[in-house]
């Protein structure tokens, strides 16, 4: 059995800075480095919905590339039903939980369809709200 490791307490940790002015946007500082340099399957969003980073897994796992950042992310990713049809959601701010969370300054969590250039794909998705709807933060995991 491995011992277990004793955590510092908060005060003793580095403390996380706050904020960051980005095209005049005020965001928590360092979102846009962590989710570039996540593992994870991540995005940020500003308060407006356009994205300010991709991690490399989401970028992979929704097939954006370079361009997509500083686009509008409903102008790169397209919701759809789960019929096979794949028909456009009517409301997709609404089905999206990043933009959902932007809308009411809480957690959102949901299934959702994508479609990204020619395929369409369900994904577990989490959007969490940043302060003071600076942005919002995203996972994502493909089902």
């Amino acid at each position: 059995m491995l011992p277990l490791r004793r955590l510092e307490p908060a005060a003793a940790q580095a403390p996380v800075a706050r904020t960051l002015h980005l095209d005049g946007t005020p965001l928590l500082e360092d979102w846009a480095t962590r989710v570039r340099e996540a593992a994870e399957a991540m995005l940020l969003l500003d308060g407006a919905g356009r994205l300010l980073a991709v991690s490399d897994s989401c970028g992979v796992l929704l097939g954006l590339d370079a361009a997509a950042v500083g686009a509008m992310l409903l102008d790169v990713v397209e919701v759809v039903d789960f019929t096979t049809a794949a028909v456009p959601v009517p409301d997709p701010d609404v089905q999206l939980a990043p933009l959902r969370a932007l809308a009411t300054g809480r957690l959102g969590r949901g299934l959702v369809r994508l479609r990204t250039g020619l395929s369409a794909r369900s994904y577990d998705v989490v959007g969490i709200p940043l302060s003071d709807g600076a942005g919002a933060v995203a996972f994502l995991a493909a089902v």
